[in-house]
């Protein structure tokens, strides 16, 4: 009674934003193994700044950064998932999402699965076709 059959892939993931939804239907499945997180510069690189607004200015430069690659998703989005076509969207990504980030996806009524497991991955473009990407562009 606890358990049942399903027809298709189940991931151990589950969405990691409270205000994603929880199931989707009729979906177009994102696979990609691209950082979406915020990135501090390099442990090993030095950098001397003169003032706190110099470090503040690179450290919003590096939030943008990640930010631009999560709105080039959500203009992918947009542009697959029409009201006409009722599609709709889940991104599952090798690498990680910040809560930022996963804020930004929620908004578009996006699934976002961070840190899925490479063997997951394969059988996900498996089951569906496809491939993974490693770039945005």
């Amino acid at each position: 009674k606890d358990s049942r059959l399903v027809k298709g892939l189940v991931l151990d993931h589950g969405a990691r934003d409270p205000n994603m939804p929880k199931l989707l239907e009729n979906a177009y499945i994102l696979t990609c193994n691209i950082s979406l997180e915020y990135e501090k510069s390099e442990v090993a690189a030095t950098q001397i700044f003169s003032t706190s607004a110099e470090r503040d200015s690179l450290a919003d430069a590096e939030r943008a950064y990640t930010d631009d690659k999560v709105r080039a998703i959500i203009a992918l989005k947009r542009r697959l998932c029409t009201p006409e076509n009722g599609k709709t969207f889940v991104v599952v990504n090798q690498k990680g999402i910040d809560p930022p980030s996963l804020d930004m996806l929620a908004k578009e009524g996006i699934i976002g699965i961070r840190r899925a497991k490479r063997r997951n991955m394969e059988r996900l473009t498996l089951a569906c076709g496809g491939g993974a990407i490693n770039s945005e562009a």
